[in-house]
């Protein structure tokens, strides 16, 4: 508990504990809370009709809380981050939430969330997790949310392609697409995406060549390539290209229709630890070594032949 000077509540904290049963309305007596952290707790039903006017922060994850998401939340006009992760919310998100514009992190990970992609948030949003929803349709007009830098949206029923516009995401550090129903193949203008340090694509049905050759040799922060059990074709980047992806520590493309020689720059790139390029089509031979910093090569159900590096 966080007090001002004249003992006015601020912030107030209950995480990891065991407190049973609903929130009660009478915490909105606390007229100057700012931060409310009750995450990872046994509390059910719903979100009360809170009337706080000072409230940056409401972190309710890791609870027992149920049915569709009130829509009186849209009161909370200073709220900035809203975390209700690990619930059983369901049904549609209410379309009064878009009145929160000053909210930047939203986390609505794993509950039974429905509907389409794109919902109606305001575009201030930095932090969007909606990952192990029920979300359907295509994820056209996720662009004009330029200020994101997390956007993890995995786990869901999405479908159509990665639309192209979705290089004027300058800003985005984590994009996550995993285990959805994309299809078709990557965007050139992935490679736009400067900033972007993770993008995992995995489990879907993608297809068609990685735009390697679009990201740009400088301002290349690419740290996990994540595909895993697509459909890609092509080959691996030639030596002289691959040599961009300095920063590069994960690369997975295991479970695709890779083909082609492994290039020789893969034993350069000074900070990778996994290769996984299992159960592709490539074939050649081993002729070089690999820096101290990898951990994991899996390269099983290839055409590679030659010594073990």
């Amino acid at each position: 508990v966080l007090c001002t000077d004249d003992r006015r509540v601020t912030s107030l904290s209950f995480v990891d504990n065991r407190l049973l049963g609903k929130l009660p309305q009478e915490l909105s007596g606390l007229s100057d809370l700012e931060i409310l952290r009750l995450s990872n707790n046994l509390l059910t039903g719903t979100i009360p009709d809170f009337t706080f006017t000072k409230l940056r922060e409401l972190h309710l994850g890791e609870n027992r809380f149920e049915g569709a998401m009130p829509t009186y939340l849209s009161k909370l006009s200073t709220l900035q981050l809203l975390n209700v992760t690990y619930n059983q919310f369901s049904s549609t998100l209410p379309s009064e939430l878009a009145e929160l514009r000053n909210l930047e992190t939203l986390e609505l990970a794993a509950n039974a969330i429905e509907g389409t992609f794109p919902l109606d948030f305001t575009q201030e949003l930095r932090r969007l997790d909606l990952a192990g929803n029920s979300l359907t349709g295509t994820i056209d007009g996720v662009e004009n949310y330029h200020n994101l830098e997390y956007l993890d949206l995995s786990s869901n029923f999405l479908s159509g392609t990665v639309p192209i516009n979705i290089g004027g995401l300058s800003n985005l550090q984590v994009f996550r697409l995993a285990e959805n129903e994309f299809e078709d193949r990557l965007p050139s203008t992935l490679g736009f995406m400067t900033n972007l340090q993770v993008f995992d694509a995995s489990n879907n049905l993608l297809s068609g060549t990685f735009p390697w050759l679009f990201f740009p040799p400088s301002r290349n922060s690419l740290a996990e390539l994540l595909l895993a059990r697509n459909a890609i074709t092509g080959s691996l980047p030639a030596s002289n290209d691959l040599i961009r992806f300095q920063n590069l520590e994960v690369i997975d493309f295991g479970s695709n229709q890779l083909t082609g020689p492994l290039p020789v720059a893969l034993g350069s790139l000074p900070k990778l630890r996994i290769i996984e390029l299992s159960a592709n089509d490539l074939e050649g031979s081993f002729d070089f070594g690999f820096y101290g910093s990898l951990e994991t090569l899996s390269v099983s159900g290839n055409y590679l032949s030659g010594a073990i590096p």
